[in-house]
């Protein structure tokens, strides 16, 4: 019987945990095998929140919300509101797709008329976290909601406007229009979406920065929008400005970088191990190369797992409490994986010892659908799991950063 994930429709907080979830198993390079992801994920929403990798340009913080705008200011109503964004964010896409070529990011431009995944989906929680959208739940929930909130808007702007004539002040009674995003989003664009590009006017870039800056402070995403200086890197502990970053990012990559090259290669061993097990020589090669040029980098950083081990529970108080559930086998296994890399060295991938720590891993987390004790899952898989290192988002943001930096520019 196949697995199923469901929640309490009036059950907000339970059904947004769970679209979390749900988000991060169809993102890309989120393949968790071994159970390194509560941590990832951690390291990632602390540096970079609101953001996730399937996620693509900055504006479409904006254009999910004005679509939405425009369909309110419409009146569809909650039957027929589904259908209408599908339809608007389908033509938005077509409309990217002749106005931007040659550019990258267009949800849907491949897909057509067959995108299972909306904007609107993609950026919902990004949304929410960023402080744009104000009502507190779901998109479905939004949805249904619509009646109730067209009734409250329209007795909040009677009360708006009996408060105004007394003279009365009308500062917060906003909130009691239903509003569904928040009041100072920049308006929508007389042209939008016929004319609709990734290009952020100076406007909409200091009104996602202020965003970010009030809903996200002190986090290394809002001081990278703050600032944009366009880089093109592939992690972000390679920054060329890292020196100045504040002392605690300063830390936190460096943890990051320790934990993404542990992290990897568990990955590198277990898809070697499979690779042998299903006896294909050719993906036993490829994986033995990964494997050789794993050995060559972490020798430039041996000193610094030694030095990150020695004073591994500074690590765990970084990343513990950030919203995701990182126990305490998780935390056994990559304490024990990183003392096998440290005793073993360039033999880690032969050592029985670390071997059997990895089999073991992934039999306890998967249990019946271990890949090394049942022969129908294992046949199903593609013959690679995890070998990109952890960037925790990072080409993400450096695309929003650039995004930010060409408002300016113009």
């Amino acid at each position: 019987m196949p697995s199923s994930l469901s929640w309490i429709d009036y059950d907000s907080e339970a059904q947004q945990r769970a679209q979390r979830i749900l988000t991060l198993f169809k993102e890309r390079n989120t393949r968790d095998e071994l159970g390194f992801g509560s941590i990832r994920d951690a390291i990632s929403e602390t540096l970079f929140p609101g953001t996730s990798t399937i996620q693509t340009r900055l504006r479409y913080m904006l254009f999910v919300p004005w679509m939405y705008q425009m369909l309110e200011d419409r009146h569809v109503s909650p039957s027929r509101i589904r259908d209408y964004s599908r339809w608007d964010q389908l033509k938005l896409s077509a409309t990217l797709k002749k106005n931007t070529r040659g550019e990258v990011g267009i949800i849907g431009a491949s897909a057509g008329d067959s995108l299972t995944r909306l904007p609107s989906e993609i950026y919902w929680l990004g949304l929410e976290r960023w402080g744009i959208r104000v009502f507190p739940g779901t998109e479905g929930q939004y949805q249904r909601s619509l009646d109730d909130i067209y009734r409250r808007r329209k007795r909040a702007r009677a009360s708006l406007s009996a408060a105004a004539e007394d003279g009365d002040d009308i500062g917060g009674l906003w909130e009691l229009g239903a509003y569904t995003f928040h009041p100072g989003l920049p308006r929508v664009p007389d042209d939008f979406p016929d004319q609709a590009t990734f290009r952020l006017t100076p406007e909409e870039a200091r009104y996602l920065q202020e965003r970010v800056r009030q809903t996200c402070s002190g986090s290394l995403l809002a001081d990278l929008l703050a600032e944009p200086v366009p880089v093109s890197i592939e992690f972000p502990w390679q920054h060329p400005d890292i020196a100045a970053f504040r002392a605690e990012h300063q830390e936190l990559l460096r943890h990051g970088r320790v934990f993404s090259m542990l992290a990897h290669g568990a990955s590198i061993l277990y898809c070697l191990m499979l690779a042998e097990k299903v006896e294909n020589e050719t993906l036993v090669q490829t994986h033995r190369q990964f494997a050789d040029t794993w050995l060559e980098q972490h020798a430039q950083y041996a000193g610094d797992l030694a030095h990150w081990y020695t004073d591994i529970a500074a690590f765990w108080g970084t990343v513990r409490d950030r919203g995701h559930d990182i126990n305490g086998r998780t935390e056994l296994f990559v304490e024990e994986w990183a003392a096998m890399v440290i005793e073993y060295g360039d033999r880690v991938f032969d050592a029985p010892e670390s071997r059997s720590l990895v089999k073991k891993r992934e039999i306890e987390k998967k249990k019946g659908n271990s890949r090394f004790t049942n022969a129908r899952v294992r046949d199903q898989w593609g013959g690679y799991s995890g070998t990109r290192p952890n960037d925790f988002r990072w080409p993400l943001v450096q695309t929003y950063v650039s995004d930010m930096a060409g408002a300016f520019r113009r």
